[in-house]
């Protein structure tokens, strides 16, 4: 009886040194990229705003896209026009700002010297006479805030409202 005992007793200490080994080799083949996260403030949690761009003539000139903040503290800004069918007059942009509310606008450059500056005549926003179909009726040349949120892709946000009337 007492052999049982002592019997059982290694089994049992045996088995509770199997669990305990399995266990630790499972939790040692997580990899260690489960544990790692972006910082809240990295490039990875941006969103992209992206839209079709147009000039009021036969053809579409150089010009950069912006997105400024609604305080006016930061610009975001790409000059890379992007040939693509997928874009209105064949002609488009795609722009990464962190999460935040812009005003999004167009404006035109001198090929080879566009970080030089631009004036307000010089611009077009993404206004709701856009939205309202760019028609003579349409009231409001008002820029319309774009909210973009961590990781998001905002499309068709289209500065195209080279008009003040």
């Amino acid at each position: 009886m007492k052999k049982k005992f002592i019997l059982v007793i290694v089994l049992l200490i045996f088995l509770l040194i199997v669990v305990v080994g399995a266990g630790s080799l499972i939790l040692k083949r997580v990899p260690a990229v489960t544990y790692q996260v972006d910082p809240p403030d990295s490039r990875a949690h941006w969103g992209t705003i992206s839209g079709s761009l147009s000039y009021p003539s036969e053809a579409i000139p150089a010009m950069g896209v912006c997105a400024e903040t609604t305080e006016k503290e930061d610009l975001y800004c790409t000059y890379e026009m992007i040939e693509s069918n997928d874009y209105t007059y064949g002609l488009g942009y795609k722009l990464n700002v962190p999460p935040g509310d812009y005003y999004i606008f167009s404006h035109l450059v001198e090929e080879g010297r566009e970080k030089i500056g631009y004036t307000n005549e010089d611009k077009a926003y993404y206004s709701k006479f856009v939205t309202c179909g760019m028609l003579y009726e349409c009231p409001s040349h008002n820029p319309i805030k774009v909210e973009v949120k961590t990781r998001e892709h905002i499309t068709r946000i289209d500065p195209v409202d080279w008009y003040d009337y």
